[in-house]
């Protein structure tokens, strides 16, 4: 499931629909988005003693994954044999940022834990 209904909304149980509320925003059940995907709602009514239940009805709309930037300061410039410096990257998104050398015979990232070589990444989940 790629979204939720908040307000006491069931997919089998009737609800009542309303207009905007009195700021404008709504008055009655609200859709949260979770994640990426295709997220379907169900309208239902039950009917009472004058009408009958009315046919489920759905609508369907697509969740498309929010975008994200990484805030990387410049690096200075540097000489072989200087020591080790510390790298540091934020992404908009608070997930972590990974770091890899595209230069591997120039440079190679090191961990906490040892060097990464070419092939992997490290992230800033590890620091």
């Amino acid at each position: 499931m790629v979204c939720t209904v908040s307000g006491g909304f069931i997919p089998t149980s009737a609800f009542n629909t309303h207009a905007a509320g009195p700021d404008g925003g709504p008055s009655g059940p609200t859709v949260t988005l979770v994640a990426a995907g295709t997220c379907t709602i169900a309208a239902n009514q039950a009917g009472n003693n004058a009408y009958s239940a009315a046919p489920q009805l759905t609508q369907s709309f697509e969740v498309n994954k929010a975008s994200q930037t990484i805030t990387f300061a410049a690096l200075a410039n540097k000489t072989v044999g200087d020591p080790a410096f510390g790298l540091s990257a934020t992404a908009t998104s608070d997930l972590a940022v990974t770091f890899s050398s595209t230069t591997p015979a120039v440079c190679t990232i090191v961990s906490l834990n040892g060097t990464v070589n070419a092939q992997n990444s490290i992230s800033t989940a590890y620091f």
